[in-house]
């Protein structure tokens, strides 16, 4: 028996059937002992209280009563990040996690098995236009669904089409994605204009005002902005005294013009701009908010983005696939564009031109300094991302930038640097205990904590 194995015969029994754990007392403690950090010459000790990392170090000192993992030895490295996992369900008024199922126990527990414990749904499918808002979700089995949402919504997400969409298609999709842009711009006008007019109407009848949150509802006063409802009414109107309602007489000669949108009469209340979730989620990219991710893998749909969010003002440009990449890698220095690179070989066959593939491809953006990640493109194989990170490295690949692709930059790609992807104080607790290296290709996970939880442990 390895020494590595033995430190399963140390823990109680949390297994149930499949290699699903129990989860642990959330106000417990965890510590795991002579464990291997990157960055630390000699064994560590990690101890870890609410879900979080307190202490790394030889000398740390755990709390009484924690309960007590010794790695014997072994690497204990972050929770590996799926930056680009798709799922079905979700659309342009939805958001990923919308189709997540967090009772697909075999989904979920393969992740676990390969050490994933973080991952952005992105909307699935080939469309065109905004295809919804990508969410970041913690894999932690048994858990409440609003415990695991790291981020409902992480980024808004586009597409311009098949990989074999014909050029007529692509020129209308890039179209119809800077149509929705202009609209999104007269969409924040229009809120701009209206909560402007609502503070004035406010201040002369002395009333409270109900702001147009940036997901194109109606925030209460002092509250967090929430989702829209559809049906959601207007706050009442104070009541204000003033002359009779004069007799109803014969209509005017000429009737009046149509009030414009969000505009009223003197004295009356503004009407709000009608709910629009695609504008309200494209004006959240125009003040950069959220990042945009364009799904584009061939090199003229990537030009094609990068000028899209070049002419239209957006911060944070996230191309999503990149298989030809390597084309216009100057391009994406240049304009200090992100890639998430995926689902290699997407299905379809009888395609006008194959991709250019590149053996090198994560090598050629790392050469130029453009900042990746390494993702799958589908939930159900988000167990192959370590992998994915293997091949990189086989490729040519720095073997500490691979896995860093797959934790600390796939963190930091996603807004998440600060609390995801290391193994360090006052990051979360999403740990892996390894029996090999890192970048293992086969899975090497024996120990997965989630959040403090340990999750998932590899049958002795």
């Amino acid at each position: 028996m390895t020494p590595t194995r033995a430190l399963l015969l140390a823990l109680p029994t949390l297994l149930l059937a499949g290699g699903l754990a129990a989860q642990e007392d959330a106000r417990g403690a965890l510590v795991i002992t002579n464990a291997r950090v990157a960055g630390h010459e000699r064994p560590v000790t990690i101890v870890v209280a609410g879900g979080k990392v307190r202490a790394v170090g030889p000398d740390a000192r755990p709390p009484r009563g924690a309960t007590r993992l010794d790695a014997r030895g072994a690497a204990v490295v972050p929770g590996r990040i799926d930056a680009w996992a798709g799922v079905g369900g979700a659309d342009a008024l939805g958001r990923g996690v919308d189709g997540f199922d967090p009772h697909d126990r075999h989904a979920i527990e393969e992740a676990l098995r390969n050490g994933v414990t973080t991952v952005f749904l992105s909307p699935r499918g080939g469309g065109a236009g905004v295809l919804g808002a990508g969410s970041v979700v913690k894999l932690r089995p048994g858990a409440p669904l609003k415990d695991v949402v790291v981020a409902e919504e992480a980024a808004v997400v586009a597409g311009v089409g098949e990989l074999d969409a014909g050029p007529l298609a692509r020129v209308s999709a890039w179209g119809d994605l800077r149509r929705a842009f202009d609209a999104a711009r007269r969409y924040r006008d229009a809120v701009a204009d209206y909560d402007e007019a609502l503070a004035k109407w406010a201040a002369e009848v002395g009333a409270d005002t109900a702001p147009v949150d940036s997901r194109g509802g109606v925030a209460p006063v002092g509250s967090p902005s929430r989702a829209p409802t559809a049906a959601e009414p207007d706050p009442p109107r104070p009541r204000r005294r003033g002359p009779p309602r004069p007799e109803p007489g014969p209509p005017p000669p000429t009737a009046p013009a149509q009030q414009p949108q969000g505009e009223a009469k003197k004295g009356e209340r503004p009407r709000r701009p009608n709910p629009d979730r695609v504008a309200a989620l494209l004006a959240r990219v125009l003040e950069g908010e959220l990042p945009l991710r364009v799904r584009a893998q061939r090199a003229e749909d990537i030009v094609a983005a990068v000028e899209l969010a070049r002419e239209q003002g957006v911060p944070s440009l996230i191309i999503e696939g990149g298989l030809e990449a390597h084309r216009v890698v100057d391009l994406l220095a240049a304009r200090e564009a992100k890639v998430v690179l995926g689902d290699p070989l997407p299905p379809g066959d009888g395609r006008a031109r194959p991709p250019a593939l590149a053996i090198d491809l994560a090598g050629a953006l790392e050469a130029r300094g453009v900042p990746f990640a390494l993702g799958t493109g589908d939930l159900a194989a988000s167990r192959f991302v370590e992998l994915a990170a293997a091949l990189a490295a086989g490729q040519g690949l720095d073997r500490g930038v691979a896995e860093a692709a797959i934790t600390a930059r796939a963190a930091e790609l996603l807004g998440l640097g600060e609390r995801l992807g290391r193994v360090a104080p006052g990051y979360d607790a999403d740990l892996v205990v390894l029996s090999r290296d890192p970048l293992a290709t086969a899975p090497a996970a024996e120990v997965v904590v989630v959040d403090g939880h340990i999750v998932w442990r590899r049958a002795p």
